[in-house]
């Protein structure tokens, strides 16, 4: 019997004498939703959390352009830390709003029967409107996304109570989204359509050197 396991059965017994004692017994508590959302997710309240470097690039000052530079459109970084969702599950969202109006990539999220699609609609809305009340873009509806993805976040584990005193282990996987708008229209892929790859292949098969 380790240790774990003798901590928990002398809480069940203190839970059992003080029933008897008529008092409010002890039962070991599981975080609940705003628990886990809040205190076991690291979802800071106060202001003193330290920025990490994907939002102090907001801060970048560039000098001044000439007259007859481009005008440099504007940019805004935006993260979500410790999202309860996969990141293999949510790559597939971010791939979806890749290159796309941050208005027309809400639209097409709303008709996405998943979790992760949900999430996703929040966390645009929500960059779209900081991006906004920081004063970076003056018209919501003049911003793309530039890129959108998801990495591997912090795993939580807590114990679970089993039967005849059997401690088990919950592991919970979070991820991480990064989002960077910009302003102006987006960039144009470049698409290679079929007619290309049968280009491309006849091209190597003409220049081959064959050796006799």
């Amino acid at each position: 019997m380790n240790l774990s396991t003798m901590n928990w059965i002398r809480v069940i017994r203190s839970s059992k004498s003080s029933y008897l004692n008529q008092t409010k017994p002890i039962i070991p508590s599981v975080p609940d939703n705003r628990t886990l959302n809040n205190a076991v997710f690291g979802v800071a309240n106060d202001n003193k959390v330290k920025q990490s470097r994907w939002m102090r690039r907001n801060e970048i000052i560039y000098p001044i352009q000439k007259d007859d530079e481009p005008r440099r459109m504007a940019e805004f970084y935006y993260e979500r830390i410790d999202v309860k969702y996969s990141k293999l599950k949510m790559w597939y969202i971010c791939d979806v709003c890749r290159g796309m109006w941050v208005d027309e990539a809400i639209k097409q999220l709303q008709f996405i029967p998943r979790k992760g699609a949900s999430i996703g609609m929040d966390i645009l809305t929500e960059a779209r409107q900081q991006a906004l009340d920081e004063g970076i873009i003056e018209l919501s509806g003049d911003l793309h996304i530039e890129s959108m993805n998801s990495t591997k976040g912090r795993t939580i584990k807590f114990p679970k109570l089993h039967a005849k005193g059997h401690i088990g282990i919950i592991s919970i996987s979070l991820c991480n989204v990064y989002v960077k708008l910009k302003e102006g229209p987006p960039s144009r892929p470049n698409i290679i359509t079929n007619r290309d790859r049968l280009e491309e292949k006849l091209r190597q098969l003409r220049t081959k050197y064959i050796i006799y």
